[in-house]
């Protein structure tokens, strides 16, 4: 299996026999449903039918389109940027040179490692940004670093202009590509969870005698991604109606913090034991509103600029 493969060959086997998942063409995408995207989706999408076939007209709102491989060309576009400059930069990716950094996804030698994620990043948001209250400026900035119409849109949705003159151009450009590289390896993550549940209930039946609980506590009376927010600890889907989370907001003099982020920053926040282990996950990526250098823990009392800032 290649180790930059979005869907596990066991769990994509097992969606294709649900009907839940296309197999991969030669357009380097393939559908998914959006019940099976990530640890999160069974409960965002449990409205959506499973039984959606994908001939369907209603199934271009059912099924996500994804790349088939994280290193990709296709993961180029998909992260937001045009098609020129995605073809610049796989060429410069398959171009790699033997001196220097190597390639995260090959290497073995100890030397100097560049992911992928961050050698896009580093050749989209390098230079010549813009903060002021120019949208021209703004629109010809982002495009001039490759991103596609459809993110500058996004980007200059006239709905979020407060939020988004902030931060500058290529703050948001930066973030547009983290928070949808992170969101593929959300998908990543969630499928060979599934494929290890498949292996562990292949075992289970090759071993009787060795348990009749799954290994996630009985959790095939759960939905999918709940069984699977509840093997990350921290990470539960019941985890803000919790009664020790509701016990937590009711106390005396307590005062509840909220911050807005992307599920996929918070991965490793608490070890396997549901302890805080790297906060460090939750600093806010500098320059912000109250330094230009350093990342800051930013957090607000009230869950509607929270919401405002999601």
């Amino acid at each position: 299996m290649s180790e930059t493969s979005i869907l596990h060959p066991a769990d994509a086997e097992a969606l294709f026999d649900q009907g839940l998942v296309d197999k991969c063409d030669t357009t380097g995408f393939q559908r998914i449903h959006k019940r099976r995207l990530n640890r999160s989706s069974d409960e965002e999408h449990s409205e959506v039918p499973l039984s959606t076939s994908l001939q369907f007209e209603s199934a271009e709102d059912i099924f996500e389109t994804i790349p088939t491989s994280l290193v990709s060309f296709e993961t180029l576009q998909w992260v937001g940027l045009s098609e020129t400059k995605a073809h610049d930069l796989w060429h410069e990716w398959l171009d790699w040179p033997e001196d220097g950094p190597q390639q995260g996804v090959d290497a073995e030698d100890g030397r100097l490692q560049v992911q992928y994620d961050d050698f896009i990043i580093g050749h989209v948001c390098d230079e010549d940004d813009v903060a002021d209250d120019d949208d021209v400026a703004w629109e010809t900035c982002l495009e001039a670093h490759g991103l596609n119409r459809e993110v500058i849109e996004a980007i200059m949705d006239p709905h979020f202009r407060d939020a988004r003159l902030t931060e500058s151009a290529l703050f948001w450009a930066k973030h547009t590509i983290e928070v949808r590289y992170g969101w593929l390896q959300d998908i990543q993550a969630a499928s060979h969870e599934r494929a290890m549940t498949l292996q562990d209930r292949t075992n289970r039946r090759s071993n009787p005698d060795k348990g009749s609980q799954s290994s996630t506590g009985g959790s095939d009376r759960r939905s999918i991604s709940g069984a699977q927010q509840e093997a990350n600890a921290g990470i539960a889907s019941y985890s803000w109606n919790s009664s020790s989370a509701l016990a937590c907001r009711n106390a005396p003099g307590s005062l509840v913090l909220y911050k807005a982020m992307d599920q996929s920053r918070i991965r490793g926040l608490y070890d396997r034991h549901g302890n805080l282990d790297a906060p460090r996950s939750l600093l806010s990526f500098s320059p912000s509103d109250f330094s230009c250098e350093r990342r800051l823990y930013y957090f607000t009392p009230d869950f509607r600029v929270a919401e405002y800032y999601a």
